[in-house]
């Protein structure tokens, strides 16, 4: 997508916004426990509602886009 900018109307951070995502969702899938780096090994610091809820929002925010 970053490389058709696909999604640059979304705002500069977009691609590094969806990159932490993958992140997080890596943490679940693959079971990483350490990245990302700066939300340390605990799972309960990883997934608090602010970061539930700002993946949500990005999801919503980029699906709309892309329908658009």
């Amino acid at each position: 997508m970053k490389t058709r900018r696909l999604l640059d109307g979304l705002g500069a951070t977009i691609y590094d916004d969806l990159h932490h995502l993958r992140e997080l969702r890596n943490r679940v899938h693959i079971q990483f426990d350490d990245k990302p780096k700066e939300l340390g090994r605990n799972d309960h610091d990883a997934f608090t509602s602010k970061n539930v809820a700002w993946s949500l929002d990005l999801c919503i925010k980029t699906l709309k886009h892309l329908s658009e």
